[in-house]
């Protein structure tokens, strides 16, 4: 199924392949959960970015390639915000109460921009994109085998999942929403590749993946998962074919029959007027008004939760502590001000932009079909923020800043739009 990547790629250039591709395909499978194995991950990430720092300063031929390219990214749009954000992040760790926190918070960002940096400049060729995109998709589809295995035999599940009212799976996730999350980023772009394959094993290998992550959504019973796939079948639909919306004829046999979900729904405006969420944004707004222009550092909101608590009581939900904002808009402004807000908008703005481009640039079919599936999903997964702190759970986020890190490879080595 994978392509072989072209000779004319070297030695080094192979191995930060193979290694992008191998992160990609385990990143959401191994979780914290797993101990020192958990680590496996981060440990394959570090090595990219350590290999291509050496790599890049070890002759002056490289140095120069390094000196070039960087000054390509930072007088780009992404680059410029993305830049100016993982500043405000560290400077924001001067007056951070967790110190160690808003470093680790600020090293995670900063590893994201590493990654969108090496996949743009070394990720040269058509079929090593392809090949990459399609360790996706395999990752995917083993995440959704596992989460159907998961809700009949409840194997790997957390029993505080497992209720009265229906089993929520995880597959390898920590929660039901982070799973939802990712499959909603996922579904998407690999539905579009179904409308790009002639070989009818892969297109049947595309149909019955994109089947198995809807089954999977609600399998979730993840509310903000389920809104967040409607809204991107109305992108999709608006994007590419208004019959796109048939495939809500998929969600009819499941919500009739399944009395969980039916209940979950039917309780919704009780749920809302309930949903502790509401608290959380209101500690986040009182962050805000008292820390209007620096914030109170990043990654501090759960650091100072419980400070804010015993400050304004009525805002306390049951015992729970260091309990996260829930609203990934809400937490950047709340520890990073009005410069991090800017900024973070600024970086999903050129974010867009780039798939946009992608899509309407590219005459590769299957760059314009996947990308315009990102673009749907994008959309999904920023309006499913409002209501967890999905862009800081890197299982979930690691994707979102892939797709972006494969748009800016094609626009600047195929379709060699530098800015």
């Amino acid at each position: 199924m994978l392509k072989r990547v072209g000779d004319n790629m070297n030695k080094t250039s192979k191995l930060l392949y193979y290694l992008i591709c191998i992160y990609v395909l385990i990143l959401p499978i191994i979780n914290d959960k797993l101990g020192l194995i958990g680590k496996i991950p981060d440990i394959i990430l570090m090595s990219i970015i350590f290999i291509y720092a050496i790599y890049s300063l070890i002759n002056k031929n490289n140095r120069k390639k390094l000196y070039l390219n960087l000054n390509n990214f930072i007088t780009s749009f992404l680059g410029i915000s993305i830049i100016v954000l993982a500043i405000v992040m560290a400077f924001s760790t001067i007056y951070s109460a967790e110190k160690g926190l808003a470093l680790k918070e600020t090293f995670r960002f900063v590893t994201y921009i590493a990654l969108v940096f090496i996949v743009k400049y070394e990720v040269k060729e058509k079929k090593s994109i392809e090949n990459i995109i399609k360790c996706f998709v395999c990752t995917t589809a083993i995440l959704c085998v596992y989460g159907g295995i998961q809700y009949f035999t409840k194997i790997g599940l957390d029993p505080i999942f497992i209720s009265s009212e229906g089993t929520r799976i995880t597959s390898t996730m920590e929660n039901p929403n982070g799973l939802g999350a990712y499959l909603v980023l996922s579904f998407f772009p690999i539905f579009m590749l179904i409308f790009n394959e002639n070989n009818k094993k892969s297109k049947s290998f595309y149909i019955i993946t994109s089947l198995l992550i809807v089954i999977n959504i609600f399998l979730t019973y993840s509310r903000n998962a389920t809104v967040g796939f409607i809204i991107g079948l109305l992108v999709l639909a608006f994007l590419y074919n208004y019959k796109f919306l048939s495939v809500f004829i998929i969600f009819v046999p499941i919500i009739l029959f399944d009395k969980s979900l039916i209940n979950r729904f039917s309780n919704i405006k009780i749920s809302v007027l309930n949903d502790p969420r509401i608290k959380l944004w209101k500690v986040a707004g009182k962050m805000i008004k008292e820390n209007p222009i620096l914030g109170i550092g990043n990654g501090n909101y759960v650091a100072l939760y419980d400070q804010y608590i015993e400050k304004y009581p009525e805002l306390k939900y049951k015992d729970y502590h260091r309990f996260s904002s829930h609203n990934s808009y809400l937490k950047v402004q709340s520890e990073l001000g009005i410069l991090g807000i800017i900024s973070f908008v600024l970086v999903i703005v050129s974010s867009i932009r780039s798939v946009v481009r992608v899509y309407k640039n590219s005459h590769n079919k299957m760059y314009k079909l996947f990308f315009m599936g990102v673009m749907a999903s994008i959309i999904a997964f920023l309006a499913m923020n409002f209501l967890d702190n999905l862009f800081f759970s890197p299982q979930t986020t690691t994707y979102f800043w892939l797709f972006i890190a494969l748009s800016e490879s094609i626009l600047f080595n195929d379709l060699k739009m530098y800015n």
